[in-house]
């Protein structure tokens, strides 16, 4: 048996240990991620960290930030799937292609850090994680190594279906679920089902590695006659601060993803709301992701 003064004389250098080990290998932060669906440069430079494009436009991000932004550049659904049916009948070749010539040299020149699979990729289909998520994120890991980011944003239906764990090759996922765009309700709510849903059918399914994205909806309806742009803009303001809050207190939440930014020419949704306003269009809701953002930014300086 060890007695207590050998156990008291070991502590200090186990702590020593510890602090060197952290100081080497820190935790990661919740909140390491600041991104956006839609790219607009003028506005969202210096405070998003992570681009979702292709090609020059995560460039573009990466030379004006001075490195400070970086890409997950995505993947493409020709040659690769089709929505519905399955895996291209060449989709290996072609993966092949687009990991060799295209993302392997951005992360060797640091300007991407990963691939960002598809958006609903699966949506109604949870049989399409395995034919089709989880061969697309296996190769890719074979192709791209272990620190390469893959991130999917999916339907809920298909994440809540699914009956095994989600595809263990995959470091992001997310799903979407909005509110707070009719009259009478809340933005904050909007985090609140978010958070529910994560607890019961998303962490359950992920290994300890696997953390979540969340995806805030920051739209508005362009019909401000059923819905004041004043009031869907403080709506979206509360649920930013809702979203932020929790992922300030939960390390399995990777970073915010919010949907969207741009204005977009055809509706996203059934009337009465149209949903095609982004968040572009409400300077209070730009204000606070740039809040968000740049707190994001400071606490991750190892990024």
């Amino acid at each position: 048996k060890k007695d207590k003064t050998t156990t008291n004389k070991m502590a200090p250098r186990f702590m020593t240990l510890t602090v060197l080990l952290f100081a080497f290998f820190p935790m990661a932060n919740a909140l390491e991620y600041m991104t956006f669906y839609g790219t607009n440069i003028t506005y969202q430079l210096g405070w998003m960290n992570m681009v979702i494009s292709s090609g020059s436009t995560i460039d573009d991000f990466y030379i004006q930030s001075h490195g400070k932004t970086k890409g997950l550049y995505m993947m493409p659904e020709e040659g690769v799937y089709t929505r519905g049916v399955g895996l291209d009948k060449n989709w290996k070749s072609n993966l092949y292609q687009f990991a060799s010539e295209i993302v392997i040299p951005r992360i060797i020149n640091n300007t991407v850090i990963g691939v960002f699979l598809g958006d609903e990729i699966c949506c109604h289909n949870s049989s399409c994680w395995e034919g089709q998520l989880t061969p697309i994120s296996d190769y890719l890991r074979e192709l791209l190594g272990p620190d390469a980011i893959l991130y999917t944003n999916e339907c809920g239906d298909s994440v809540a279906g699914l009956q095994g764990n989600i595809s263990p090759n995959l470091d992001l996922v997310s799903i979407d679920v909005y509110t707070g765009f009719s009259p009478g309700t809340n933005g904050s709510y909007e985090a609140v089902l978010a958070r529910k849903f994560a607890e019961e059918h998303m962490y359950p399914k992920m290994n300890p590695k696997q953390r979540i994205m969340v995806v805030p909806g920051t739209f508005a309806c362009t019909n401000t006659s059923y819905m004041p742009l004043s009031t869907i803009s403080k709506n979206v303001v509360d649920k930013l601060e809702a979203f932020f809050a929790w992922g300030k207190e939960d390390p399995r939440m990777a970073g915010i993803n919010p949907w969207h930014f741009n204005y977009r020419s055809h509706d996203q949704h059934p009337p009465p709301c149209d949903m095609r306003l982004g968040a572009v269009d409400m300077p209070d809701v730009l204000s606070k992701c740039k809040e968000i953002g740049q707190w994001i930014i400071q606490n991750n300086s190892h990024l």
